[in-house]
């Protein structure tokens, strides 16, 4: 198979690229790992794979917007209250928001002075998890002419996770080593340019979800990989 043109306007639109084409489906099912999530990635890039989207459960006196409010910084579109951020154990440089497990095996985000915020159950995070036990990869090579991209879908191999992600101590020592990251995704609208041509109000909270993502160095140290092609 050649290269094909991307869907999109620019190179961001890869999985779309490989969906359009005729006969290909967003699963796969396989007979001893079931139905397998696709994933596709530029062979060169080190860009994190999504795996599922999980917001905070947030204890009594708090919500997005006092998180906004009260550790929001500005951001690359200019929102004076915006938190596009990786989260680990270390208190972060610019709002010392950071996140730790306690006593009952859940993943807490604190303040930089350890109180707790909110958390994330360690039941919905295995749920989470559990849907990305395997799933598959296609690997792709973006080259570009002119304005357009192309891209070369050029193998594709089934990722079986080396063990389970249901003690939250081990979730927290992955994400210290920069094996899986945890990204909040949220601002407050504001009155300029940017909310205004989506046509967002000021003063709203857009919550995106936190995005759990698998780093280049997962992929290669907490899965094995069986190629397919």
């Amino acid at each position: 198979m050649g290269p094909i043109a991307s869907v999109g306007a620019g190179p961001s639109s890869i999985k779309s690229t490989f969906l359009n084409q005729e006969g290909i489906y967003s699963t796969v099912f396989h007979p001893q790992h079931g139905e397998l999530f696709i994933f596709c990635r530029r062979l060169e890039s080190n860009l994190p794979l999504t795996g599922f989207s999980k917001s905070i459960i947030f204890y009594s006196g708090w919500d997005s917007r006092q998180l906004l409010l009260n550790f929001g910084v500005r951001d690359k579109n200019n929102h004076t209250k915006a938190l596009f951020t990786s989260l680990t154990p270390t208190p972060n440089s610019n709002h010392g928001l950071h996140v730790s497990t306690d006593g009952a095996n859940n993943l807490i985000l604190r303040d930089i002075e350890g109180s707790p915020i909110g958390m994330w159950s360690s039941e919905g995070l295995r749920k989470g998890f559990r849907k990305h036990r395997a799933f598959v990869i296609v690997d792709a090579i973006e080259t570009r002419s002119g304005e357009k991209f192309f891209f070369e879908f050029v193998s594709s191999s089934i990722m079986l996770r080396k063990f389970d992600l249901d003690n939250m101590s081990v979730l927290e020592e992955l994400i210290r080593k920069n094996h899986i990251s945890l990204e909040l995704r949220m601002f407050i609208t504001e009155d300029h340019p940017h909310c205004a041509n989506r046509g967002l109000g000021a003063d709203r909270v857009r919550d995106h979800g936190t995005a759990w993502r698998y780093t280049k160095s997962a992929i290669e140290e907490i899965f094995d990989s069986i190629s397919i092609t």
